[in-house]
């Protein structure tokens, strides 16, 4: 049996029940993840600030002349499973793949419960089980769906990326990583996070709206992409890979 949410159809996963929850017929039903999620899609519908959103985006795939990215690889998110701020973030990442008609959707975090696995599996999204068999190197155009990340996470999908071609490749959707290099020391940076402090300043940054329902998830969250004005000298004269020694 299938669940229809929106475009994007959701395959219905049944948990086992316990013999313990058996028991307690007092005990309320616990609400399925998947019905939390629509929930949070519908809230942040309500004041068409997902719709807001996606125009941003739209306009950032535009610039890049992108006739449409291949997949969306998303980092971070937490456990939707424990968490109101991840499936919300979630609900919008679903909203993205509707509007941009997205099939291929990598999410990985360590922090994924079974239950998060199981509910990716509905939506046919890859979870892989380790960052081994994750691969974030942008062959072909990608979003980066990473909200709320640390600076070295970010870090590394750049280091990863780190040629001219990838970079093209990438629309970014996280934190603004302007605020990272405003609020760090130059030291700090360059030894933590060269790449990050070397492409700010050539980055196109688009912050989306503040959200009246969910402030908390979204706040300073920007559509973020490098510059096509870059001189492609510039990949090859500055390099942001640490030494051995570092």
């Amino acid at each position: 049996m299938s669940i229809e949410s929106s475009s994007f159809r959701y395959t219905e996963f049944s948990a086992p029940i316990s013999r313990k929850t058996r028991k307690n017929k007092n005990e309320k039903p616990k609400v399925p993840l998947i019905t939390l999620i629509q929930n949070s899609r519908k809230d942040l519908q309500q004041d068409e600030w997902s719709t807001r959103c996606q125009r941003i985006i739209l306009d950032a795939l535009d610039q890049r002349s992108w006739k449409m990215p291949c997949r969306v690889i998303c980092l971070g998110l937490g456990s939707p499973s424990n968490s109101s701020i991840s499936r919300a973030q979630l609900g919008f990442l679903l909203d993205i793949c509707d509007v941009l008609k997205i099939g291929e959707v990598v999410v990985y975090d360590p922090v994924f419960t079974e239950e998060d696995r199981a509910m990716f599996a509905g939506f046919e999204f890859q979870a892989p089980l380790s960052d081994e068999n994750l691969d974030v190197t942008a062959e072909n155009p990608v979003i980066f769906f990473m909200p709320h990340c640390d600076m070295e996470l970010y870090e590394t999908m750049l280091l990863k990326n780190w040629s001219e071609e990838q970079l093209a490749n990438i629309v970014l959707i996280s934190n603004q990583l302007e605020a990272y290099v405003e609020n760090n020391p130059t030291q700090k940076l360059e030894k933590k996070a060269p790449a990050l402090l070397r492409i700010v300043p050539f980055l196109s940054n688009n912050p989306l709206p503040p959200s009246k329902m969910w402030p908390a998830a979204f706040n300073s969250t920007s559509v973020q992409h490098i510059s096509p004005t870059v001189s492609p000298a510039w990949f090859t004269e500055i390099t942001p890979f640490r030494s051995e020694s570092e």
